[in-house]
């Protein structure tokens, strides 16, 4: 922290002090008496004149030390004097010189003021020495955090914009029932969200850039909260005051922690890459499987303001697949205008967009319609998922999307919209082989018909599984199969010639065609 005449002025204004800066203005760190000082004098030094008579040491001639170090700039407070009287005393060395004038005699209250805001203002400097020695090595947030807790002597929480604990100095933390709690589920309590829901306290931090502090009944003290950002709502930093109560310095290093945590908080990807809703982040912890009670996500989902319907469905966009840049905020963007009430964020370098409807329960074939078109238009890959009606389900639903992605590029791999409703059957056949093999699990008469075409080249197999699959209407299998149903019913006279089948029996038909299926992925 640069400390100059000027700092000094403002500091002892109620004392009328008044400056001359004639020379460079080097940075001050500390004060001392003319009397007892050391030569060569410094010129960070602020040299103390306590009586008008201690200048008389300069126009000896016989101090031929103390001359030879005021041929340079020196720094005095010169102390129970006028500006024409200390004019007069410093003579042709005041254009030399850079000084205070405090009219008043220099008493112990004036003494221990200077001396607090030099601890202050030097202890301020070291620390943001550290934060910029922090950032430049790369160290995290963690370690900023722990560098600042001695500066407070209070437990400082850092949250993201989800409200989840990024950081804290957890030893001091754990101390009080609060912080201890906070610590034990990685978040604030319920009674926090009751606290921020009734009062509107993170609108009120959303908006200042400056801390702010307000009394929390529960815990019984004061605490301080900040933004980390007011332009994009990254997260915010709480000190509860347990230990000892706030000062003028823990405003200013409150600042300075913000300051700190936002430019490491800059670098991180998610926060990068998102618009800093706090739905981003409740979204993500969903993802990540950090919150797995229902009562936690209930307390938090009415702390993001976000509506999420019964009925949604999750869309993923592999950005990696494709061919060419992507414009992903241009993207969400359209994804988002697509249909009302649509929520995207970036997660591990994917888009994720879910659907969220209001009135319908379903996507109609129009709205695959679109949403294929967009993938088309800018060539993603996209998979989308089935409908679900629980939020807290969100991470499952995501894996489906991946799969249906999965899946479907395997076989054509092109842009576009890969429904997972169209894949699940291979999804199944592949979870099943890696315990089991699927000659185990063939019905042994769908087996038998299946080596049977294999050594005829014939369609036995697939004929009866088709009939079994339109429910026993052979016209309407012979049509999805291209043949006449004549032929259909030769085939499956021919298939009861070689095994007994009981269509009647529900069980054995469900086997029938899942073995066929099964077959048919392996």
């Amino acid at each position: 922290m640069f400390i100059s005449h000027y700092n000094i002025c403002e500091l002892l204004k109620d004392q009328n002090a008044d400056c001359r800066v004639h020379a460079p203005d080097y940075c001050l760190t500390g004060f001392e008496s003319i009397r007892t000082a050391i030569i060569p004098l410094s010129l960070h030094t602020l040299y103390v004149v306590e009586k008008p008579e201690d200048l008389e040491l300069f126009a000896d001639d016989t101090t031929e030390r103390l001359l030879d170090a005021l041929s340079e700039s020196v720094n005095l407070l010169i102390c129970n004097t006028s500006p024409e009287q200390a004019a007069a005393l410093l003579g042709e060395r005041e254009s030399q010189l850079n000084y205070t004038i405090l009219p008043c005699p220099l008493d112990v209250s004036i003494k221990l003021k200077l001396r607090e805001f030099f601890n202050e203002k030097n202890g301020m400097g070291l620390m943001a020495e550290s934060i910029l020695d922090m950032l430049f090595h790369e160290t995290g947030i963690q370690p900023i955090v722990d560098k600042f807790t001695r500066g407070f002597n209070n437990p400082v929480f850092v949250f993201d914009a989800g409200y989840h604990l990024i950081a804290c100095n957890y030893d001091m933390a754990v101390q009080h029932p609060a912080g201890k709690h906070i610590v034990e589920q990685m978040g604030l309590t319920e009674e926090d969200f009751r606290l921020i829901n009734k009062r509107r306290i993170h609108e009120k931090i959303k908006k200042s850039d400056h801390p702010i502090i307000v009394y929390h009944e529960e815990i019984g003290c004061e605490q301080m909260l900040c933004a980390i950002d007011t332009r994009k709502d990254i997260g915010h930093i709480v000190i509860n005051a347990v230990n000892r109560p706030f000062n003028e310095m823990d405003i200013q290093l409150m600042t300075m922690l913000k300051e700190g945590l936002y430019q490491q908080m800059r670098k991180e990807e998610f926060v990068k890459d998102n618009n800093g809703f706090p739905y981003e982040y409740f979204l993500k912890d969903l993802l990540d499987g950090k919150i797995a009670t229902p009562r936690q996500y209930l307390a938090q989902l009415n702390y993001v303001n976000a509506e999420f319907s019964d009925s949604m469905y999750c869309l993923v966009v592999e950005t990696a697949r494709s061919s060419s840049t992507l414009n992903v905020f241009l993207i969400r963007n359209r994804f988002e205008f697509l249909l009302p009430n649509t929520k995207t964020l970036m997660y591990n370098g994917e888009i994720i967009v879910l659907f969220c409807l209001e009135k319908q329960t379903e996507l109609s074939e129009e709205d695959y319609q679109n949403i294929r078109k967009l993938c088309v238009q800018h060539g993603l890959f996209a998979g989308i998922s089935n409908n679900f009606t629980s939020l807290l389900d969100l991470a499952g639903y995501y894996k489906q999307a991946i799969r249906a992605i999965e899946i479907g590029t395997a076989a054509e791999p092109v842009p576009g919209l890969y429904i997972y409703n169209q894949y699940f059957m291979e999804h199944m056949a592949h979870i099943f082989f890696q315990k089991e093999s699927p000659e185990v699990f063939c019905h042994p008469k769908m087996k038998y018909l299946l080596d049977y075409d294999k050594e005829h080249d014939s369609q036995l197999a697939y004929s009866l599984y088709m009939y079994l699959l339109y429910e026993r209407n052979s016209a309407a299998a012979a049509e999805a199969m291209f043949i006449h149903r004549n032929t259909l019913n030769y085939r499956l006279a021919k298939v009861d010639s070689l095994v007994h089948i009981d269509y009647r029996n529900s069980l054995e038909r469900q086997y029938l065609i899942l073995s066929y299926e099964v077959k048919d992925k392996s």
